[in-house]
């Protein structure tokens, strides 16, 4: 836009006010980060984080509660024929998109007094007005056939995972067909694509994890999904991006896809062997823990599909805590189960 303006001489004042925004926005190494304003997004990673590891009642959360139900839509952005009722990956603008609102709901149903909170069912109404008519959900604009847009299965699962945290029965029409659909979205290799993150560890797990939890755990669709996880496990007990990527980045694990992998294997897997890379991916996850308990980022986060990815350090963080606390509850579950055997023995 500024090469636009500058070469036009249009505007002189917005392509100066750009020009001061780019010096400012460099980083010490020299470059620019691709995204910036994505204080929606992380705060939705980071609750939904927080509450799997087991913080869903600590107060420190209420003003994150707050901070989204004040920064729900209230008008519709007409450009893309968005309803208001959603909300946007930045505070500071944006139009509602469904990546961030599915996220955002999904936090709030974790509250503990998430039935009484209307936000929570004003957003899962603009979330159900969203659906594609195939029965998925794009990022933007609905019924789009945009490549960069949608349908996408990863989304598409975000939603169910948000409607079905938020109460909505598996048997709703509107989970029905959004699992239909994902079911006929299975490539050939047993993997789904995930538009906005790295393909396709992310997608597979994302939407594993979803189906098996609106009641298609068994299905052969969501085995062959289980299956190509454990078969593309790393050596080390971490998963990278998976098939479709170069040498290098397929023998690197990152701590993205570990933890989705982690999720979608708990959700959706049993058995000795899936047991087995469930265990080995908790382990590595556990080990690259930095000192500060933080952990490193990759560059997953599509800003351009196939040619620009960046990283978020609070998707990387909260990941990482879903999956180690949805393992902590499988453990303590299965725990519970056998001290009432040992009982009824």
């Amino acid at each position: 836009m500024l090469l636009g303006l500058a070469r036009s001489g249009e505007a002189p004042d917005i392509a100066k006010a750009t020009t001061r925004w780019l010096r400012n926005a460099v980083r010490p190494d020299g470059a620019w980060d691709a995204v910036t304003n994505l204080d929606l997004t992380r705060s939705a990673y980071a609750v939904t984080g927080l509450i799997a590891a087991g913080y869903a009642a600590d107060e420190r959360l209420d003003d994150t509660r707050e901070f989204f139900h004040n920064r729900q839509k209230t008008k519709a952005f007409d450009v893309l024929d968005v309803p208001a009722g959603g909300w946007s990956y930045s505070n500071a603008g944006g139009w509602p998109v469904t990546l961030e609102s599915a996220e955002i709901l999904a936090a709030l149903a974790g509250y503990p007094d998430e039935a009484s909170d209307p936000v929570l069912r004003s957003g899962c109404q603009w979330l159900l007005g969203r659906q594609d008519k195939r029965g998925s959900w794009s990022l933007w604009v609905r019924n789009t056939k945009l490549p960069n847009d949608g349908p996408c299965p990863a989304i598409t699962s975000q939603a169910i995972t948000a409607l079905h945290e938020a109460g909505y029965p598996a048997d709703h029409p509107a989970i029905t067909a959004a699992a239909t659909w994902l079911l006929s979205q299975q490539r050939p290799d047993g993997t789904f694509e995930n538009l906005w993150y790295r393909d396709y560890t992310s997608g597979t797990a994302v939407v594993a994890a979803a189906l098996a939890r609106v009641g298609h755990r068994r299905h052969e669709v969501v085995q062959r999904a289980v299956r190509w996880l454990v078969d593309n496990q790393l050596a080390d007990g971490s998963w990278g991006p998976g098939t479709g990527s170069s040498d290098v980045e397929a023998a690197t694990g990152s701590v993205e896809e570990t933890g989705w992998a982690v999720q979608g294997l708990l959700a959706a897997g049993d058995g000795p062997e899936v047991q087995a890379a469930i265990d080995r991916g908790v382990a590595w996850l556990v080990a690259a823990a930095l000192p500060d308990g933080s952990w490193q980022p990759t560059r997953v986060c599509n800003y351009i599909r196939h040619h620009m990815r960046y990283p978020n350090g609070v998707i990387t963080q909260a990941v990482a805590l879903q999956a180690l606390g949805g393992y902590r509850s499988a453990a303590d579950r299965a725990g519970a189960v056998t001290s009432d055997d040992a009982v009824t023995r």
